[in-house]
């Protein structure tokens, strides 16, 4: 028979597996909306800026690993009232028969399972220290990549407004010299010579076709030729950025499956605990039902000694 103590306890150990579950389960479906997000920004779905989306991954990222921090602490603190309750159980009981091979071996797979917890615990704390240290980096590396993007776009930005500043003042000085040119042609329109006006005007006309083409020549290198190399490079940092994205993702994939497996070892460990626990109420069954048949033999003996006395 199960007495009410050993009810007791494997309730408190199994309230304590439920709530780790049902903790669990929220968590590794928060995560999943997270990275549902981010795959739906890769695949342009989401319209959100890289800026906008990159920032809500960092911050989303630190709510899980606080999430799961506080999962850990929480288990803790239950595991170590479970385990009080437990110690308060076992002292209460009798101590197992040296001679009971059977009762020491459940007791040795009881304890292997609890290191095996302890073993998946500790493993937890080292993933999230670790993910920890990558978010941080992260951080890191995402506000330099940014602040360097910003820099290099503006020393860009003022290259390219110099070198229009630039163009724009030969464009004034050429029509400046046009002008004088005008001003030439209709000087000669005072000369007597008409053939050494044709010529002279023909030599003007040579001039302001040259000025023309130098100005559609500095116009393309100044504007097309330097926006294109700018544009160029911005979607270089765009893909490195973009694959940093990915690196994230897969992290989060990695600890979602992390968590599952996490979630099969406590079921695990559930499912043997109550093997040992029927095991342990089958021999005190068979305990019990010796003791009876003793007794009735007992009785048996007395009857009949009596009755031949008789």
């Amino acid at each position: 028979m199960r007495t009410p103590k050993q009810v007791k306890t494997i309730a408190s150990q199994l309230e304590v597996l439920e709530e780790l579950r049902d903790q669990l389960e929220n968590t590794v479906g928060y995560i999943n909306s997270v990275i549902n997000i981010g795959k739906e920004w890769i695949d342009e779905t989401n319209n959100e800026s890289f800026v906008k989306i990159n920032q809500f991954l960092v911050t989303e990222t630190s709510e899980c690993l606080r999430r799961c921090s506080s999962i850990l602490d929480e288990n803790d603190v239950m595991q170590t009232t479970v385990e009080h309750v437990h110690r308060n159980a076992s002292s209460n009981e009798e101590a197992p028969d040296p001679d009971d091979k059977q009762g020491q071996q459940s007791v040795k797979q009881t304890l292997e399972q609890k290191t095996m917890s302890t073993s998946h615990a500790k493993e937890i704390n080292i993933l999230i220290q670790n993910l920890k240290q990558q978010v941080i980096q992260n951080e890191r590396m995402s506000k330099q990549r940014q602040a360097e993007t910003e820099q290099s776009f503006h020393f860009k930005f003022e290259a390219v407004m110099r070198e229009l500043e630039a163009a724009s003042n030969l464009m004034s000085n050429l029509q400046s010299k046009m002008e004088s040119l005008s001003s030439q042609v209709k000087e000669m329109s005072k000369f007597d010579n008409a053939s050494d006006l044709i010529d002279r005007l023909h030599s003007v006309d040579v001039t302001v076709t040259e000025h023309h083409k130098k100005i559609e020549e500095l116009r393309q290198e100044s504007t097309e030729n330097n926006i294109l190399r700018i544009v160029h490079e911005l979607l270089i940092e765009r893909g490195v950025l973009t694959h940093q994205t990915l690196r994230e993702n897969s992290a989060f994939e990695k600890l979602h499956k992390d968590l599952k497996f996490i979630k099969d070892s406590q079921d695990q460990v559930q499912i043997s605990l109550q093997k040992h626990e029927n095991i342990r109420g089958l021999e005190t069954n068979f305990k019990d039902s010796e003791t009876l048949r003793s007794k009735h033999l007992q009785d048996l003996k007395k009857k009949r000694n009596a009755n031949t006395n008789y």
